[in-house]
């Protein structure tokens, strides 16, 4: 009779865990594979994610102006050749989509929106922001205002004119191909 009795005390909350782990399955193992660390310690275990890297900016793929967006994955192209720059292009966008935090998309956004350009203060704002998030999500990771912006100028995106930021040709047709796609940006970082 006493097995019964410890058997019944874990019933209850075996059920539970069964039932939490069959409707929760799909977002449990998506969020455990996108994990890139794992500690384990006595008083808990602690898991995150590494922000992305953004030591070297990519480069646009040519010189000329990036083609505009005509709908999801779909651009006007007349050849072969253009075809190929079409491509180049939509990887390079979505290279960018995977390596910007999405604070640096927002202050792209809010470059976009001032046609003079936006004043260093201001995107300080949003550089701001990023060092929040990065201090809410705890990680390992000391933001840097350089390395944030410079990220975005190196890469096209932006032009530095004096106190200016200024968003490129490259960079609207960036936030063009992300309306076009659909993409949302990353609220972590």
């Amino acid at each position: 009779m006493e097995w019964a009795r410890i058997a019944r005390s874990f019933f209850w909350p075996g059920g539970v865990i069964v039932l939490f782990l069959l409707i929760f399955h799909e977002p449990i193992t998506d969020f455990i594979q996108n994990l890139d660390w794992i500690k384990l310690s006595p008083g808990g275990a602690e898991a995150g994610r590494h922000p992305p890297d953004q030591t070297q900016a990519p480069k646009p793929p040519g010189d000329d102006p990036p083609p505009e967006p005509t709908g999801p994955i779909q651009f006007a192209a007349s050849n072969d050749t253009e075809q190929l720059r079409v491509l180049a292009y939509a990887w390079f966008y979505e290279k960018m989509y995977r390596l910007l935090h999405g604070t640096q998309t927002l202050a792209l956004d809010y470059a976009n929106k001032r046609p003079g350009g936006a004043p260093r203060s201001e995107m300080e704002t949003y550089f701001a922001e990023h060092e929040r998030r990065v201090k809410v999500a705890k990680l390992d990771y000391d933001p840097d205002w350089n390395q944030w912006i410079s990220f975005m100028t190196d890469s096209g995106l932006l032009n530095q004119q004096g106190d200016l930021y200024q968003i490129t040709p490259l960079g609207k047709a960036f936030l063009q191909w992300k309306v076009a796609e659909g993409v949302l940006d990353s609220p972590l970082l």
